[in-house]
């Protein structure tokens, strides 16, 4: 999704109006807001941040971060592990640590809870598509209409966990001790 689709999925679940994010956002004209979601223009990193605190969101949620290697896997880990604190639990087995026992979790526990929720609504989707699948009595329109009712709870929930703006960085040392 681009920065100007992301702008407009979350302008339209506020229920605002272009120009009313425009003025939200300390007076950005309707007209650039329009550009903007219709990916003519790309806002400026200040401009991206008033849009972000209009929408009640962090500016995060508008980078695109494309993982498609190990490398970029752990580079995540490491600065999630550097701003925020991941725990690792896991077994060794032989002297070596087993890869398939490994376990990450946050130090924050409100990161913990938010992801408790994440989880739960992955679950709930996925159970809602293989019910769906599984009932050879829906229709194609009655299954697409069912499918799509759990994918708006589930939309809604991740809209939710994506507004908390609680402060959990914590710049951890990697080399304290």
């Amino acid at each position: 999704m681009t920065i100007g689709e992301k702008i407009r999925t979350l302008r339209n679940s506020r229920g605002y109006s272009q120009k009313l994010l425009g003025e939200l956002a300390g007076g950005i004209n309707e007209v650039t807001i329009r550009k903007y979601e219709a990916g003519d223009r790309n806002p400026k990193p200040d401009q991206l941040e008033k849009i972000a605190r209009a929408l009640g969101t962090s500016v995060i949620y508008f980078m695109e971060s494309n993982i498609e290697t190990g490398a970029d896997v752990m580079a995540l880990l490491m600065q999630l592990d550097r701003n925020v604190g991941l725990k690792f639990d896991y077994k060794v087995v032989a002297g070596k640590i087993d890869p398939a026992s490994i376990n990450i979790s946050f130090d924050n526990n409100h990161i913990n809870e938010q992801l408790v929720e994440y989880i739960l609504a992955m679950e709930f989707l996925r159970r809602g598509t293989t019910a769906c699948k599984e009932n050879p009595e829906y229709s194609d329109d009655a299954k697409i209409n069912f499918l799509k009712s759990y994918e708006e709870d589930y939309e809604g929930l991740k809209q939710e966990l994506l507004n908390d703006q609680e402060i959990i960085k914590v710049d951890k040392d990697i080399f304290e001790l």
